[in-house]
């Protein structure tokens, strides 16, 4: 997850919409140009030329099989009030109808180390929805087995930079994709083809974007590893405008569509106590 190689950024590399220039941060990602015949013609040419196609083709793909819900293993690393912070690892669960998630720490938990959140679940005194939040055994004799919080609230994020209301596959495609359209929009926009690396033994695409400072873009530099059988965005780092990693989100061992139902999303099937009764 901490490798630094240099990317490289000439001959195969193309850029769309503006001329060649020198990588300006120093990737994580293990690129390598040398192994394009393995990706499929289609993919390798829209990433090359058109990665907002590739972005829409994926999001198609996914609403077509259709993706009900999945598991997996969620890598994730964030930079949060300026200081990066350790890699967490997470067990999900996901279903898309009604949003669920259940998230359960395995390494580096943040205040709390499992929660569960339920669109029209636990909703508060002006009809939101909550996530129901195991604290740390540390801090259980404090507040509680389990907690009730907004999922976007300061609590939530002091520390995670996205709510878990935007967590999974399609938010992550339609959040690219919203940043790529403003950009292209605006002329702001350059992409780059960064060659095939491996995302927990899946091959993947690598799209560069870098955007300019002062526009509110999330990020300078975004590296999305698109898997070339599925097109989903199996990890995507984002730097800051200061070259240093700013987050890094990574989707392993993944099943789709695994039967999940609601039972899978109840307290008791995550190790959370239920919350108090008033």
């Amino acid at each position: 997850m901490n490798y630094r190689t240099a990317v490289v950024l000439s001959g195969l590399l193309l850029v769309v919409g503006c001329q060649p220039q020198a990588a300006e941060h120093s990737s994580v990602l293990k690129l390598r140009t040398d192994t394009d015949a393995q990706v499929p013609p289609h993919v390798l040419q829209l990433a090359r030329g058109d990665h907002v196609a590739l972005l829409k083709e994926g999001l198609a793909k996914y609403d077509a099989l259709p993706v009900k819900g999945y598991t997996c293993r969620f890598v994730k690393r964030e930079k949060l009030g300026g200081s990066l912070g350790l890699e967490q690892e997470v067990d999900v669960k996901f279903l898309g109808e009604p949003f669920s998630v259940a998230m359960v720490w395995t390494k580096n938990p943040p205040l709390g180390d499992a929660l569960i959140y339920v669109a029209g679940e636990y909703k508060d005194e002006k009809g939101n929805s909550r996530m129901l939040v195991r604290p740390k055994p540390a801090f259980q004799w404090l507040v509680g087995k389990s907690v009730l919080k907004a999922p976007d609230g300061p609590d939530a994020m002091r520390s995670s930079l996205r709510p878990v209301t935007k967590f999974g596959f399609r938010n992550g495609l339609e959040s690219l994709l919203e940043v790529y359209e403003q950009a292209q929009a605006s002329g702001e926009c350059k992409m780059r083809y960064s060659g095939v690396t491996d995302v927990g033994g899946r091959k993947c695409v690598v799209l560069t974007r870098i955007l300019p400072k002062g526009k509110d873009y999330p990020a300078k530099v975004t590296e999305t590893c698109i898997d070339v059988e599925t097109l989903l965005p199996l990890r995507i780092v984002g730097y800051d405008w200061d070259n240093s990693l700013l987050c890094n989100y990574e989707y392993h061992d993944v099943k789709l569509n695994p039967g999940l139902q609601a039972k899978d999303f109840t307290p008791q099937a995550n190790g959370i106590a239920p919350p108090k009764k008033k």
